[in-house]
């Protein structure tokens, strides 16, 4: 599918109230037929429809036992630093750079105005020279345990792309940071799987960050 019938797919699909009702519901979790059914006036079977339409939209996946789930990605990563540093890390745009792009690629821009409502831009190279560009907004942030932000990426002309919403929850145990990522909602699996492999080449290279003496920290033994 090419990416302008995906879209299409995908604007078809949250058309419909009901179908936009069903993601909202999956955004709390995993549902059966019969769970989705019950808000609805409606059969299991005209509710199967509506599933098979953001199942061909990319929007959901199906399960194990029939369960349908919400196109989301989920990291947990622990790190053997207190989370005071992994939250400067993940909020200091000197820190920033040296971790939050893949293996290989260079930040030539990096800003952002850290506050509720504060808009962030960046702009990485790849190592064949090609330039990728995103942008967000802070939606929450409450020192040192949650941040919230918008995340878009920004094609040639400036023009964005499908925004998801990045939750980083940190929680300290013994002085070690036990990290949960969540971002959501893809508006497809490829596109899911594809954040999913870069951002564990991230944490890799944030696990490196935090190891190093200039951020008072030993290295990541998770």
């Amino acid at each position: 599918m090419t990416t302008v019938s995906r879209l299409d797919a995908t604007f078809a699909a949250l058309a419909d109230p009901t179908r936009r009702a069903i993601l909202a519901r999956l955004a709390a979790g995993e549902a059966g037929v019969m769970e989705l059914a019950r808000p609805f006036a409606m059969s299991q079977p005209a509710i199967s429809k509506h599933l098979k339409v953001l199942e061909r939209a990319g929007l959901v996946s199906r399960g194990r036992r029939g369960q349908t789930r919400p196109c989301e990605l989920n990291i947990r990563r622990t790190f053997n630093a207190p989370r005071e540093l992994v939250f400067r890390a993940w909020t200091e745009p000197q820190l920033l750079a040296q971790w939050s792009c893949p293996r290989g690629y260079t930040f030539s821009e990096n800003r952002g105005e850290l506050r509720v409502g504060g808009t962030f831009s960046a702009r990485m190279r790849s190592p064949e020279g090609t330039e990728h560009r995103l942008r967000g907004v802070y939606r929450e942030i409450v020192p040192p345990e949650r941040l919230v932000f918008t995340h878009c990426w920004v094609d040639e002309q400036g023009a964005p792309g499908p925004e998801t919403l990045v939750t980083v929850t940190l929680a300290e145990h013994g002085g070690r940071t036990e990290m949960s990522f969540h971002q959501a909602l893809f508006v497809s699996v490829e596109a899911r799987d594809r954040h999913e492999q870069g951002w564990t080449n991230c944490f890799e290279r944030l696990a490196e960050l935090l190891g190093t003496p200039q951020c008072g920290a030993q290295r990541d033994t998770a």
